[in-house]
């Protein structure tokens, strides 16, 4: 599926968050990052845990969402990817990049 830009957070099988590069990058571009620093060392800031920063409401989608509902709602929601789940199970993600793909290969 090549790299992966956002990663599910799931806790006992359900999926409490998702964090993305963007996140990440907010989160270090914030000035809150140096209450993180008590020591001035960088260090402290890699040990905020990923509850902190990941975005706490998911949007998510099924194995059975056609394509062009799949693609509005990406639209509507401003988001680049997806969880995809089955019976509350996380089956894995949809992103903007594997829709380009499938697409070009048509």
């Amino acid at each position: 599926m090549g790299e992966e830009r956002k990663t599910p957070h799931p806790e006992k099988d359900k999926i409490m968050g998702i964090v993305t590069a963007t996140d990440i990058l907010e989160f270090l571009g914030k000035n809150s990052v140096f209450d993180k620093m008590v020591s001035n060392n960088a260090e402290d800031v890699l040990n905020t845990t990923i509850t902190e920063i990941m975005e706490k409401t998911v949007v998510a989608t099924t194995s059975n969402t056609r394509l062009g509902d799949l693609c509005n709602s990406m639209e509507i929601e401003g988001i680049g990817g997806l969880p995809v789940v089955h019976n509350g199970d996380l089956e894995g993600i949809i992103t903007e990049r594997d829709i380009l793909k499938a697409v070009s290969k048509l």
